[in-house]
């Protein structure tokens, strides 16, 4: 039962070790993401604590109580949201705003982190929740940066987008 947790948290990532490979999704990821010495810190950071979330995952069981089905009801949600906004980063021209990201602008980041605290929930975990807090904040200096970015490149289409969805939800 402790691998379950583990290919949970894996899940959730899965979409970001594919497209890793592909030419067009790492130039367009790196376009927006712009390179300072901070940012590839933090970024180095969050790639280590995915990590830990994942090794956590894996050596935690399972126990069925109201924090696993809550989990549950968490996760799932969280992770079709993640994948549609995937999806949709992956295939999309310009500025998106089709389900997730008309209820988020960083539903891949909001929703991947909200499945993986699914999973903490359903294993028991504070330790793999308290290292969700921590990566929401790694993340959230990384979607500041990132819409710096949004601004310049869309301008007043992006400002007015931001004035109708919320950062996280």
């Amino acid at each position: 039962m402790e691998m379950i947790g583990g290919l949970l948290v894996l899940l959730v990532y899965f979409p970001i070790i594919l497209f890793i490979f592909d030419k067009k999704f790492r130039k367009k990821f790196n376009r927006e993401h712009a390179e300072s010495k901070l940012l590839i810190f933090v970024e180095i950071l969050n790639g280590a604590l995915y990590f830990l979330m994942i090794y956590l995952a894996f050596n935690v069981n399972l126990k069925i109580d109201y924090l696993f089905y809550l989990g549950v009801f968490i996760y799932f949600p969280s992770l079709f949201l993640v994948y549609r906004g995937y999806s949709l980063y992956f295939e999309e021209q310009g500025l998106i705003k089709k389900l997730p990201f008309n209820i988020s602008r960083n539903p891949t980041y909001f929703f991947g982190l909200l499945a993986v605290f699914g999973v903490s929930l359903m294993n028991n975990s504070f330790i793999l929740g308290g290292v969700v807090i921590i990566q929401f904040f790694l993340v959230h200096l990384v979607i500041l940066r990132e819409e710096e970015y949004l601004e310049k490149e869309y301008g007043k289409e992006y400002l007015d987008y931001k004035k109708r969805v919320r950062r996280y939800v």
